[in-house]
């Protein structure tokens, strides 16, 4: 938050205005996000974004509406423009009602997202971002990629049977596509704020994990996905690994979490890099 001082009859009040979603609480953050994605951008909308992330005494706000304080206004309505221009860093929620069922979302980092889960997920993703397609087909990926990552907590019956000792602590049910493509079409109905939201948090998680792993970065005339030829060679990487078999067969490689792969692959590279620079001495 950016810290500012007004004067109201000659008495100094701080005030504090967001800098971007980070400074909000999640309800803030998707309050935001809706006025942001699903209203035109209006002086209107502006004043009402302003109105929620600029904190100050109820009536301070009233004052810099008078004409009087125009240009005071003026300069702090300047400094939202992140509004429409950056994304969600973090999860905005952990899971949301819809038609009666309460979909969890994945942790914060996806470390217990399933590689199958996430290459699904950015399959859809890199569907979504394509120049191609109207809008009806991109609002059917958008939805097929929530529908993905957004499930149901296991049923009580899959709870009781589950072995604590491997649990991986997801509370969700497990990935599967053929209930994916079931699903897909209610989610259609989710405020698109809230969608928005959930796919800026995945990309900005999945940044995280290529820098953690120090993935190649892509171009910037590339898909705004950020993992460059990894993800186009995926498919092609998975079978290399089931071909190994550290992971087992394919499936067994699909159903391993993302970081524990991209862990080896890391690992392996570097391995590799040693090994070629030893040749070259």
């Amino acid at each position: 938050m950016k810290k500012i001082e007004l004067i109201q009859e000659g008495v100094r009040v701080e005030c504090a205005l967001a800098t971007c979603y980070a400074d909000l609480s999640r309800n803030g953050t998707l309050e935001v996000l809706k006025l942001a994605y699903c209203s035109p951008r209006t002086s209107e909308t502006e004043l009402r974004i302003w109105s929620l992330v600029f904190v100050a005494p109820p009536e301070i706000k009233k004052m810099l509406l008078l004409p009087l304080h125009r240009n005071e206004l003026l300069r702090l309505l300047e400094q939202i423009d992140w509004a429409w221009k950056s994304g969600v860093g973090k999860k905005p929620l952990d899971a949301f009602q819809l038609k009666g069922t309460t979909y969890c979302l994945p942790d914060e980092e996806l470390r217990l997202v399933t590689t199958g889960e996430f290459i699904t997920a950015v399959t859809y993703l890199l569907a979504f971002s394509s120049p191609t397609g109207d809008n009806g087909q991109k609002a059917d990926y958008l939805a097929h990629f929530l529908a993905t990552i957004c499930r149901p907590k296991q049923s009580l019956a899959r709870r009781l049977k589950r072995d604590k000792t491997t649990w991986n602590g997801d509370e969700r049910e497990a990935f599967n596509s053929y209930l994916i493509d079931g699903r897909a079409g209610r989610f259609r109905s989710v405020e698109l704020g809230l969608q928005v939201a959930i796919m800026q948090w995945f990309l900005a998680a999945v940044g995280r994990a290529e820098r953690l792993y120090n993935m190649p970065a892509a171009e910037k005339s590339d898909t705004p996905i950020a993992l460059g030829s990894f993800v186009q060679d995926w498919e092609k990487t998975v079978h290399g690994l089931a071909r190994e078999g550290n992971f087992g067969p394919y499936d067994a490689v699909m159903e391993r979490s993302i970081h524990e792969v991209l862990a080896y692959l890391e690992l392996r590279k570097i391995e590799f890099d040693e090994h070629e620079s030893k040749n070259r001495d």
